[in-house]
């Protein structure tokens, strides 16, 4: 009996004691982390990295979403520097622990472009769609292939996805497809689409824009 009273005794000690180390972590993470957003706001972001990797070294058992925000604060500053390279190791690391959240695909898209990766940029977006089915991703890889100058791939994800149910994309879908038409100087075409982008959202001043462009150049 007192083997075992002494063995809880010890559990319950080192418990005590775990929770004392985790604690202590949690208070100077903290205060790394103070720091650290005080240099990223001061646009000392070397310093702020600097900073932002020895808060991420002090994860502990409360550290919760700040090691997301760590990570993202510590990619922001790679970008604000122009170092895409360092930044998108980060957002493929958050990617590799949640792939169901849309923005580290957003970002490491964001970064492929910066090192003229279209290509592969655009590769991303169709993954996050993939893996999220967020449908705004639509929308980011049309954008992404009407950027590139690449009118029938755009096209082909407008009209794979034109009876899509979310009625906003729909709609962002439907006037993309206006500018490719644009874009590729088939006036009429464009205008007819105009058209009937107008009737059907009339409150919508970019078609109505698009629209009487469009009209001089009948």
């Amino acid at each position: 009996m007192k083997k075992l009273i002494a063995l809880i005794g010890l559990i319950f000690a080192a418990l005590i004691g775990i929770l004392v180390y985790q604690t202590n972590e949690k208070r100077t993470q903290d205060e790394i982390y103070g720091d650290a957003a005080v240099f990223f706001q001061e646009e000392d972001y070397k310093k702020a990295i600097q900073f932002f990797e020895d808060a991420a070294d002090h994860n502990n058992l409360f550290s919760g979403d700040l090691k997301t925000d760590l990570s993202y604060y510590q990619a922001e500053a790679h970008i604000k520097l122009g170092e895409f390279e360092e930044a998108l190791k980060l957002y493929e690391s958050m990617i590799a622990e949640n792939n169901k959240d849309n923005i580290p695909y957003v970002m490491k898209a964001y970064c492929l472009i910066g090192l003229e990766e279209e290509e592969t940029a655009a590769s991303v977006y169709k993954e996050g769609y993939e893996n999220t089915k967020d449908p705004e991703f639509l929308c980011y890889l049309a954008n992404h292939y009407v950027t590139m100058e690449q009118y029938e791939d755009a096209a082909n994800v407008i009209h794979t996805y034109q009876n899509i149910k979310d009625e906003d994309i729909a709609r962002k879908l439907a006037f993309l497809e206006i500018v490719i038409y644009e874009e590729q100087q088939q006036y009429e075409k464009a205008y007819e689409l105009a058209k009937a982008y107008c009737s059907k959202y009339p409150e919508d001043e970019d078609g109505l824009k698009e629209k009487i462009f469009l009209e001089s150049r009948q």
